[in-house]
Parts: structure tokens; sequence; C-alpha cells
């Protein structure tokens, strides 16, 4: 878990729902519009990252033994990533994804048909997993 992929975490769950960051911070609605053309994009790579922090995960399974809250906290935020970064980047890659992949674009489409009515609640999942993490950083 490094702090690159805390920081990418924290941020796209600030730009997953961008009406529960403006409710509170009604000023904050201008420099969310500005990063809107990038959000998709930003959740593409989410998405891949997720993908690859949840491969390192699994290949680090020695962990479990002597650090059980550092990995399964890492696990955590690796599969928020992958879903939320799915949620956001997916309908940027919708052509592609549909028209070109067959199958696995299928399945695809359907992860993200399943997690799309959670934005929100793995936006503030995003967060607060964020927040964890980089307390754990500074801890251990």
């Amino acid at each position: 878990m490094d702090f690159f992929t805390l920081v990418l975490l924290i941020a796209l769950g600030l730009l997953a729902a961008p009406q529960l960051v403006t409710s509170r911070q009604p000023e904050a609605q201008r420099a969310i519009d500005s990063l809107n053309a990038l959000t998709p994009w930003l959740g593409v790579l989410s998405f891949f990252w997720g993908l690859y922090t949840l491969i390192e995960v699994i290949l680090e399974i020695g962990l479990v033994w002597d650090h059980f809250i550092l990995w399964l906290s890492w696990l955590a935020i690796a599969a928020t990533l992958a879903k939320l970064g799915l949620v956001v980047g997916y309908p940027s890659l919708r052509g592609v994804v549909e028209g070109r992949l067959g199958e696995p674009g299928a399945l695809i489409a359907r992860w993200y048909a399943l997690l799309l009515p959670f934005q929100s609640v793995l936006a503030i999942g995003a967060v607060a997993l964020g927040l964890w993490g980089i307390l754990l950083q500074l801890i251990s």
C-alpha cells in the first residue's frame, strides 16, 4: 500500500459523489466542475490500478499471519479502488468494452450495473479507507 494509491482513492471518492462534497462546501463546486472532464479517465486509471493492487495483495497473502489488520486494510483499499474506478470510468470505455471484448465485456457491463446504485456508498467508503490507510502508513 503506497501513498499514491491512498491519494488516488481519496480523490476518486471525492469526485465520485460531488453532491456530498458541495452540500458541505458550496465553494468546491467550481473546482469539481473543472475536474469533471478528467473524472472518467481517473476512474479508468483507478480501475486498472485497483486490479493491479488486488493482485499484489493476493501475492502477499503471507502477511496475514503477522500483519492481519494491515493486510485486510490493503485488501479493502484495493477492492474499493477497483470497484469505484469501474463505476466512474465505465461510461468513457463503454464502446470499447461492449463492442470489442465480447463475453468479458458483457461481464464488465454486468458488474457496472450491479455497482452503480452503490456509487455514493463506495465514494464515502473510499474517502474513509484512504484516511485509514494514511493513518496506518503513519503509525507503521
